[in-house]
Parts: C-alpha cells; structure tokens; sequence
C-alpha cells in the first residue's frame, strides 16, 4: 500500500450550501485506507470549507480549491469533531458486499469508484489528537498523487500551526445519523 494509504473514493462532487457561501456539503462519501490498513469515511452531506488557508499561503500554494479536496474533507472532519469514523472490516468485504464499486457517469463517460452508505454497525467515532489528524492530512495529500511535494509540506506546516484547533471542535457526533446533515 506504500507509506501514504489510498483514497479509495473518486474525487467527491461537492455543492455550495448557500450562495457566496464558502461551505460545501459533500454528495458522496470519501473513503481513505489509510498506510497502517484502517478505513476511515467521511460521510455524504459533511459540510466542509475546503482548504483553510491564509490568502497570502494559498497565493504561494496555488490556491484554495484548485487541487483535489478529499484531504482538506478528510482534515475538516477531523478537527471539527476530534475524531474519525473508522470502518471496522475490510476493503474485500466491501467490495463483497457492493458498497464499493465502479459507477459509469453517462454525462462524463467517466468510470467511478463510489462507496454507498455503510452499515452503522461497522461504523466506530474515534477519537484523534491534533497531531494524528495534521499528519493524517499529510499522508491524505499525498495518497492525491496530485499535489506536488512541496505544497503537501507547505500546507502540513500550516495546519501545524493552526492554533483554532484549541477551541474548535469536540462537537457531538451520532453515528446512527451520519449520512443525514448534522449541522449547517
């Protein structure tokens, strides 16, 4: 699997809550496997910002939203809630069970891989220290193969930095309602 994991998930289409709003609500689930073999899930209706980053940052970084988002869903989460959604069995079981699999897009003539909702019971709400979740999101740019190098270490430095973890966060999370919109 190499030392980055895989998103497993195709990039996930995304819709603006409100007009001039800088929130998108996820329309599909993203699913990581992470370098260590643990599968994480953001699920659909996750409300995210993308990229926070100063405007000075994003200049040099090549903007806020110009490179694959999953990483900046997959970080979102984590720091919003201190916490992951780990998905306690196996890609092959998935797979088995067709929750993960390839979707033809007639409109892109596009092959996807997509991940339905999986079950609650193989849910688990874990939690996650500032320091997993800024090295996760390192490991998560990376898995993009899109990002150049230099970036994913410019932005690991900014969440690094980012002392907004201290107050945000540790909002209460139900499993049992995860693919229902939680919060605005």
């Amino acid at each position: 699997m190499g030392s980055t994991g895989i998103l497993i998930t195709t990039i996930s289409r995304i819709q603006q809550v409100e007009e001039n709003s800088k929130k998108y609500r996820l329309l599909d689930n993203s699913l990581y496997w992470d370098e260590d073999g643990t599968l994480y899930l953001v699920p659909r209706n996750f409300i995210s910002d993308g990229y926070t980053i100063p405007n000075w940052v994003a200049w040099i970084a090549g903007g806020k939203m110009e490179h694959d988002l999953r990483p900046a869903h997959f970080h979102d989460f984590f720091c919003q809630y201190h916490a992951a959604i780990r998905v306690n069995t196996t890609m092959l079981e998935l797979r088995k069970a067709g929750l993960v699999r390839k979707h033809y897009d007639k409109d892109t003539h596009k092959w996807f891989t997509i991940c339905d909702d999986i079950p609650t019971h193989l849910l688990e709400y874990v939690p996650m220290t500032k320091w997993e979740t800024d090295c996760a999101f390192k490991r998560l740019m990376k898995a993009t193969k899109r990002i150049k190098h230099w970036r994913v270490n410019l932005m690991r430095g900014g969440v690094f930095f980012n002392v907004g973890w201290v107050w945000s966060g540790k909002k209460a999370y139900d499993l049992e309602k995860c693919y229902k919109v939680q919060d605005e």
